[in-house]
C-alpha cells in the first residue's frame, strides 16, 4: 500500500486478504484459550465473564490520557513528509521503512509515558499496562496490513517488556534465589534446563493478551484498510474499526482470563469511537492540505509559464513605437535618441534576464526606462509622478526588498496604453509605494479613460480570453507565492481612471 494509492482491489485479493483476517483471529483466539488452559486455578469461561458490568473511575482517567496521549503522537506524525507521501501515493522508495521506524517511535513513546506515567502523578499512582491500540491501528490504517504487522509485534515486544519491567520487583528476588538454587545443584545444565523462562519469557510477553493482541489488531486494521481503499478515512469506517478492535481485544482478553469482560470497558469504546474518526480527519485534512498545494504548485507554474511568454514577446507594438520614437530623435536630438536607446536596451535586458525575484530597485528601474520611452512618444500627453521617487526610495533599505520580476512594468503599461493613451488630452500615472504593518504596498493610479462594470468584472479572470494576460499573470503568481490575501486589488470608474493596489509581504 505505501508508494501508491489504495484502490479497491479484485475479488481474489479481497478473499485472500478476508481469510487472512479470519487466520489472524483464529490464531489470537487459539493463544487466548490455549492461556486460559495454563492457569488451571481459573474457572470454566462463562456468560458472566463476558457480559459482567463494572465500572472504575480511575480507568477511565487512565483510558483518557492514553488516548489523548496517542491522539498528540499521531497528529505530530501527520505533518512529516514520509507520511504525507504515503496518504497521497508519491512514496519513495525507503519510506516503507521509514513509517516502520516513525510508527515504532511512537509506539515506543507511548509505552515509556506509561512507564513514567506513576512518577509524574504521583507515588500513589498505580501502574497499569492497557493502553489503546490507537498507534498500531493508525498504522494499519495508513499503511495496510504489512506495516500493522510489524507495528504490532513492536507493540507486543515494548508492552512485554514494560510488563516485565512492572512486574520485575516481585518476581526479580524469587527467580534470583531459583536460579542460586538450580546452579547449586545441577550446575549451568541444569540451570539452562529447568530455568524458569515462563516467568521472563511467556508470561509477559505471549499471555498477556493485551500485549499480543496488537499483532491482530495491526493485520485486522491492515486487512480492512486495503479493502476499503481510499474509505477507510471515512470517519464512520475509522470509527467502526476502532469499536470493532476495541470489541475484540477485550473479548481475546477475557477469553485469556483477564475478566470482567466487555461493559467493563464501555468507556474505552466510546473513547476509540472518539478517536479513530479523529484520526482519520487527520489523515484527510493532509490530504487536502497536499492537494492544495499541488494545486497552487501547478497555478504558479502556470504563471511562471505565462512569464516566459511575456518576456519571450515583447510587446511588439511598444517596441515598433519606441523604435519610431528614437528614429525621430536621432535626426532631432541625437543626445535624446542615445538616452532613449540606452532605456530600451534596459526594458530587454530586464525583462529577459531577471530571475524569479528580484530586488524592488530592479523593477523600478525597469518601469522607469519603460516610461522614459513612453513620455518621449506621448510628450506632455504622459505624466508621471512619483511617491517617493526612486531615487529617495532607493536611499532605504526597502528598495532591496525582493519582488515577483516583471509586477510593476504590466500593470504601469495597462494604465499608460489602456487607460492615458486613450484620452485625447492624455493624462497622469501616479506610482505610490509604501510599507505598512509588515507589508510593501505598491500602487498605480491613473486618471484615464477606466474600465466599465462588466469588463471590471472579467479583468482578472482565468476563464476569459478578453482577460488582461499582464494583469492575471501578476495576480496569479502573486496568489501563488504568497496567498490568496495578496491577489491585485483593480478599482475603475469610467472617465475617473483606475487603480491598481499590488500587496507583498515584507517578512515571509
Amino acid at each position: 500500500m505505501i508508494g501508491r494509492q489504495m484502490d479497491p482491489r479484485p475479488a481474489l485479493c479481497r478473499i485472500e486478504q478476508v481469510i487472512a483476517a479470519f487466520l489472524a483471529t483464529g490464531v489470537a483466539l487459539a493463544l487466548a484459550f490455549y492461556s486460559r488452559s495454563q492457569c488451571p486455578h481459573l474457572p470454566p469461561l462463562s456468560r458472566e465473564d463476558l457480559t459482567a458490568f463494572g465500572f472504575d473511575p480511575y480507568m477511565v482517567g487512565y483510558l483518557f490520557q492514553g488516548t489523548v496521549v496517542q491522539a498528540a503522537l499521531i497528529f505530530l506524525a501527520s505533518n512529516t513528509r514520509v507520511v504525507r507521501r504515503a496518504l497521497t501515493g508519491e512514496a519513495r522508495s525507503g519510506d516503507a521503512r521509514r513509517l516502520f521506524a516513525l510508527f515504532s517511535l511512537l509506539q515506543l513513546l507511548v509505552v515509556a509515558f506509561d512507564l513514567i506515567r506513576p512518577y509524574l502523578l504521583g507515588p500513589g499512582e498505580p501502574a497499569q499496562v492497557m493502553v489503546g491500540l490507537l498507534v498500531v491501528v493508525t498504522a494499519g490504517l495508513l499503511g495496510g496490513w504489512r506495516l500493522g504487522l510489524r507495528v504490532g509485534l513492536v507493540a507486543l515486544f515494548l508492552r512485554g517488556t514494560q510488563q516485565l519491567v512492572l512486574m520485575w520487583p516481585e518476581i526479580g528476588p524469587c527467580l534470583r534465589e531459583e536460579t542460586h538454587m538450580l546452579y547449586e545443584t545441577a550446575g549451568w545444565q541444569g540451570l539452562v534446563r529447568y530455568f524458569p523462562y515462563r516467568a521472563i519469557l511467556t508470561d509477559p510477553y505471549v499471555y498477556n493478551l493485551w500485549a499480543s493482541a496488537a499483532v491482530w489488531a495491526g493485520i485486522v486494521s491492515g486487512v480492512y484498510a486495503e479493502l476499503l481503499g481510499e474509505r477507510r478515512f471515512h470517519p464512520l469506517a475509522a470509527m467502526a474499526l476502532g469499536v470493532g478492535v476495541d470489541l475484540g481485544t477485550v473479548y481475546l482478553t477475557t477469553v485469556a482470563g483477564v475478566p470482567p469482560g466487555v461493559l467493563f470497558l464501555f468507556p474505552n469504546l466510546l473513547l476509540s469511537g472518539a478517536a479513530m474518526p479523529a484520526v482519520a480527519l487527520m489523515m484527510r485534512n493532509v490530504q487536502a492540505e497536499t492537494a492544495r498545494r499541488k494545486a497552487e504548485a501547478a497555478e504558479l507554474a502556470l504563471a511562471r509559464a505565462e512569464l516566459r511568454t511575456l518576456r519571450a514577446q515583447i510587446n511588439p507594438h511598444f517596441l515598433f513605437n519606441a523604435l519610431n520614437t528614437i528614429r525621430y530623435f536621432v535626426r532631432t536630438d541625437p543626445q535624446t535618441a542615445r538616452r532613449l536607446l540606452l532605456d530600451l536596451s534596459e526594458v530587454f535586458q530586464r525583462a529577459l534576464r531577471s530571475g524569479e525575484l528580484v530586488p524592488l530597485r530592479d523593477e523600478l528601474s525597469y518601469v522607469q526606462a519603460y516610461l522614459a520611452l513612453e513620455q518621449a512618444r506621448l510628450h506632455e500627453r504622459l505624466r508621471v509622478e512619483w511617491s517617493p521617487a526612486p531615487e529617495t526610495l532607493c536611499q532605504t533599505p526597502l528598495c532591496d526588498h525582493p519582488v515577483p520580476t516583471l509586477t510593476l512594468q504590466p500593470i504601469v503599461e495597462n494604465a499608460v496604453v489602456h487607460g492615458i493613451a486613450r484620452r485625447p488630452q492624455g493624462g497622469t500615472v501616479r506610482i505610490h509605494t509604501a510599507q505598512v504593518d509588515g507589508v510593501l504596498t505598491i500602487e498605480v493610479q491613473d486618471d484615464g479613460v477606466g474600465i466599465p462594470p462588466e469588463r471590471l468584472a472579467e479583468v482578472l479572470s482565468s476563464e476569459r480570453e478578453s482577460a488582461s494576460i499582464g494583469l492575471r499573470n501578476v495576480d496569479g503568481r502573486l496568489r501563488a507565492l504568497y496567498g490568496e490575501k495578496y491577489r491585485l486589488i483593480v478599482e475603475s470608474e469610467v472617465g475617473r481612471g483606475t487603480r491598481v493596489v499590488i500587496r507583498i509581504p515584507s517578512e515571509r
